[in-house]
């Protein structure tokens, strides 16, 4: 299935307005979003009143420790700067669209067997390693954590009676009738 990244075939026009009509507009659910939990006026001006109340409060702690004689201590630690990464816009080269127009396709080749079957195994994998990590983050407490995807591996096992010599299933390359096939070549 990576390969399809890689490669330089178009998608059929018909899959392209169809992914159209299910994109998520994310700006605007995020806008939406914002607008539902924005606070109300009221509230806003209660605190900015809190603010003005806290620094008179301050103000007049600190003159009435300087008249008893009592040296305003500081408290506040100097934090260290973070400066934020600049964001580097980032166009991906790789050929997504035809990947995910293959991904949801079946596919029966000498060197890729994928099907109902795979991504339903896929989708149990995929939502196991995301129950595990939750488990885990949950656990963790506030500690950051990370998912390491280099250990992420699936076992097909509804590919575990197929035959497999390097990157080619045998069943599938001696059915394949082309002159081209791999097999054919000596």
């Amino acid at each position: 299935m990576l390969n399809y990244l890689d490669s330089d075939e178009k998608v059929p026009d018909s899959f392209l307005e169809e992914e159209k009509l299910n994109n998520r507009d994310n700006l605007k659910i995020a806008i939406d979003h914002a607008s539902r939990n924005k606070k109300s006026p009221q509230w806003i001006a209660i605190e900015r009143q809190m603010r003005v109340v806290e620094k008179h409060v301050e103000n007049a702690l600190q003159h009435w420790g300087a008249r008893i004689g009592i040296e305003r201590r500081e408290t506040i630690k100097e934090r260290p700067i973070v400066l934020r990464k600049r964001r580097e816009r980032i166009k991906s080269e790789a050929n997504w669209k035809l990947f995910y127009y293959k991904f949801n396709q079946d596919h029966a080749l000498p060197n890729l067997i994928w099907n109902h079957k795979t991504r339903e195994e896929l989708r149990i994998a995929l939502e196991n390693e995301i129950r595990a990590f939750s488990s885990d983050k949950d656990l963790a407490g506030g500690t950051l954590i990370a998912w390491n995807h280099r250990e992420f591996e699936v076992q097909y096992q509804c590919l575990s009676d197929e035959v497999k010599i390097g990157d080619y299933y045998l069943r599938l390359l001696l059915e394949k009738d082309s002159p081209d096939s791999p097999i054919r070549k000596s």
